[in-house]
């Protein structure tokens, strides 16, 4: 973010905020997954007292999956020249917190204080949100982003239809493993981040599977990749470069280069052969 200050690419600035909050919000919203629909298998570990502890996650985990989301805002209004508007900011986050607080917790106890919470970064990260809109005209949110919502809300869905298991080992294993191929499989065969795309491409492609990540639309196609020649291969192409391993059908360029010829006026190479 330094170096585009510098140079003063904001289109650059909007970009990679863009993908910083794409790719956030995946994650943020998977790993946001992985744990409420294990929650059972972790409360059974716990007292029964613990039980109200469902809606304390809930609240501080949609807190801090938007806080990712909000990507690079704090950011760009930090180092850029109004960084004065930042310390505002975080006064006036002390106060509602400390507002807040005294009106939940009173009420609901701790849950009324992770409720307090998730409402103070909201109210801070939509300030800056607008702060960093206003004065660069930069945010990075898109429509699109709603999809990943939708898929995060179908995978607690799908969760939901799974019987208890036996064991709560087994059945958080079965949960987690449905959850990593409903929302990683869409996310991918989607193509909703090129970066997660290129990301989980290296270790295909090192296994011979290439996928075309970047394509506009529709799913990567998969396919096997040339195999790799063995250095006796290679090395019998270089010895026979018209060999069927070697690849090569043109002929091989004569490094002979031949005489100059002698200019009209006799001389030979820019020498006059008489002067000599």
């Amino acid at each position: 973010v330094t170096n585009l200050w510098k140079e003063r690419d904001m289109e650059g600035m909007r970009r990679i905020s863009r993908e910083m909050s794409l790719v956030n919000l995946i994650v943020g919203s998977f790993l946001f997954l992985l744990i409420w629909v294990n929650l059972d298998n972790i409360f059974s570990l716990m007292p029964g007292s613990y039980s109200d502890g469902r809606y304390v996650f809930l609240f501080l985990g949609l807190a801090r999956v938007m806080d990712m989301y909000s990507g690079l805002n704090g950011t760009i209004l930090v180092t850029s020249k109004k960084y004065r508007y930042d310390f505002t900011f975080s006064l006036m986050l002390v106060a509602l917190t400390v507002a807040s607080n005294a009106l939940l917790i009173p009420r609901w106890g701790m849950t009324g204080a992770a409720l307090a919470t998730m409402i103070t970064v909201l109210a801070y990260n939509a300030i800056r949100i607008a702060s960093v809109w206003k004065f660069y005209r930069i945010q990075p949110f898109a429509l699109s982003d709603l999809l990943v919502v939708a898929l995060a809300a179908g995978c607690i869905g799908a969760s939901a239809l799974v019987p208890p298991m036996g064991h709560f080992i087994a059945d958080g294993l079965i949960r987690s493993a449905l959850v990593a191929a409903l929302y990683g499989g869409a996310v991918y065969s989607l193509k909703l981040s090129p970066e997660i795309n290129r990301t989980i491409g290296r270790p295909l492609s090192r296994l011979g599977i290439r996928c075309d990540c970047t394509g506009p639309g529709g799913p990567g196609r998969l396919r096997q990749t040339r195999p790799r020649r063995s250095r006796s291969q290679q090395a019998s192409s270089l010895r026979f470069p018209h060999s069927p391993d070697s690849g090569i059908n043109r002929p091989v360029k004569s490094t002979h280069r031949p005489a100059t010829a002698p200019k009209p006026n006799g001389a030979w190479n820019g020498r006059n052969p008489e002067a000599a």
